[in-house]
């Protein structure tokens, strides 16, 4: 696959921003039966049947019985027979939500089917949840797709929806539905889109789906998609090899040695591998040459975790017989994360004598352990917990790990909890981490309790806080430039926030 070599600067370039959100084609099902089930119920019932009327049981597409009172609340009741009018009810009673969206995607289609997808444009503000947007939209998609077809849907959407933030959302949508149907016009289509960030996004979307629903079509596709997505379209088929045939995977791997795709790909490899054939997975993993070894260990905690789910000690054993990684860490360190994470964290820290002495093995999970506690709302049970290290060093690095949490989750508790620390060094580091905190988002703390939390810092830790905040100051500059306003996304800044935890996490 030459082009994804020759691209991978441009992939590396746009993947960032690329993280594409989840799909909901699994909801057409619903609604095409329940939109069937209507049209049956109209041309047998009266036009003023009342709500309270309607509740009774139907079953959907799928021979799924439902109970339409749960869409179809006893306290409503339909205004008229104008859908304008009924959309206007259900705005006026607070009732656009997502309890509602049957009768949402019914109305609205009502309203298309006489006044065309223009409709859109007025009873856009009056939808602001995404999700339930992207509910609606799928509904009406559906719908209208049946009639006109997905060009038309498209076209028209492109031509008809004028903001642009409806418009895209809805595009997003039409390719997102189309794409498992015919990834071939769906991709074509995309193209026609004219901002040009957003177009690429959307083809991207495209191949994501085109190589989950017919990997061996896009793969005899690849030479006729635009250039500016294949290394895009070549990696998702990489990562579908390696969901479906981890092995065959593994020949990938060194055109992509170094970047970060290759750890999203081993780890990959890795999930699916252990799950068919751990034995399989941990010959691979013991015996492949990785790029970095903490990749390595990093790959082989996941893979020995699955193994402790039937031999924990076999698995100990295993981790701890390897080398450590460039930065100190055995694969016991990574074990014991994941059985923290996913499993128990009791038996996480049963199991912490067990880690070897020396380098930063022992550090690393007790980080990952505290997040866990933290990120459970156990506070004192991380500060009980770290109390118990005799390591100087490796006590700093727990309780900076701990205190962040802490003070995003429950900046009041912190804050009360301050003298009870065990001491001043501690107070200091707590303190310096709450102010920190506190500065980068609407504060909790008055600026009375912060003056109070701010005497407990010493003058190092403060001047440490000043150093970290001009180095996050230069970073936030970089992406000043950057319109997160043109992705049909809530916050593209959050997508990056989730892609930095997917390649920084264990």
């Amino acid at each position: 696959m030459n082009t994804l070599h020759e691209g991978r600067q441009h992939l590396v370039r746009h993947y960032v921003t690329g993280i594409p959100i989840g799909l909901m084609v699994g909801v057409v099902g619903f609604f095409f039966g329940y939109i069937t089930f209507l049209k049956q119920e109209q041309s047998t019932g009266s036009n003023s049947q009342t709500v309270q009327e309607n509740q009774v049981d139907w079953v959907d597409s799928g021979g799924v019985r439902l109970d339409k009172s749960k869409f179809f609340p006893e306290e409503y009741e339909p205004l008229g027979d104008d859908p304008r009018t009924v959309w206007q009810g259900l705005q006026e009673n607070d009732h656009i939500h997502i309890g509602r969206i049957v009768e949402l995607i019914y109305t609205a289609n009502q309203w298309i089917a006489r006044d065309g997808l223009g409709i859109l444009n007025e009873i856009f503000d009056s939808v602001p949840d995404r999700d339930l947007r992207k509910a609606l939209f799928s509904g009406i998609i559906s719908s209208v797709a049946v009639e006109k077809g997905y060009h038309q849907v498209f076209e028209e959407g492109r031509q008809i929806l004028k903001d642009k933030n409806l418009r895209h959302e809805f595009l997003w949508q039409v390719v997102s539905i189309w794409a498992p149907i015919n990834p071939n016009d769906a991709l074509s289509m995309s193209t026609l889109v004219q901002d040009p960030l957003v177009r690429v996004e959307m083809m991207k979307i495209v191949t994501r789906i085109w190589a989950k629903t017919d990997i061996e079509s896009l793969k005899a596709s690849i030479a006729t998609v635009p250039r500016v997505v294949a290394p895009h379209a070549e990696y998702m088929i990489m990562l579908e090899t390696a969901k479906q045939s981890p092995a065959d995977a593994v020949a990938f791997l060194p055109d992509l040695a170094g970047s970060p795709y290759e750890e999203q790909l081993i780890s990959t490899i890795a999930d699916h591998w252990k799950k068919s054939d751990v034995e399989e997975a941990l010959e691979w993993v013991l015996n492949y040459q990785f790029s970095r070894s903490s990749l390595r260990n990093k790959t082989m905690g996941s893979i020995l975790y699955e193994l402790a789910q039937t031999d924990v000690e076999r698995a100990l054993k295993i981790a701890v017989a390897e080398p450590q990684d460039r930065l100190s860490r055995g694969p016991e360190a990574f074990l014991i994360a994941h059985i923290a994470f996913k499993d128990d964290v009791d038996r996480a820290i049963e199991m912490l004598p067990r880690i070897r002495e020396g380098g930063h093995s022992r550090s690393y999970a007790y980080q990952m352990i505290g997040s866990v506690l933290v990120r459970d709302y156990k506070f004192y049970d991380a500060v009980k917990l770290g109390s118990e290290i005799t390591s100087t060093e490796i006590a700093k690095e727990y309780f900076d790990s701990v205190f962040p949490g802490w003070a995003r989750q429950d900046p009041l508790g912190l804050y009360n909890e301050l003298t009870t620390l065990p001491n001043d060094r501690l107070r200091s580091r707590a303190a310096m981490h709450l102010i920190d905190t506190e500065s980068y988002r609407h504060r909790v703390l008055t600026e009375q309790q912060l003056n109070e939390v701010k005497a407990y810092m010493s003058e190092k830790d403060e001047y440490e806080m000043i150093d970290r905040r001009s180095v996050l100051g230069t970073m936030e500059i970089d992406f000043m430039g950057m319109d997160f306003a043109e992705f049909p996304f809530d916050s593209l800044s959050e997508h990056f926030k989730e892609y930095v935890q997917i390649f920084s996490s264990f």
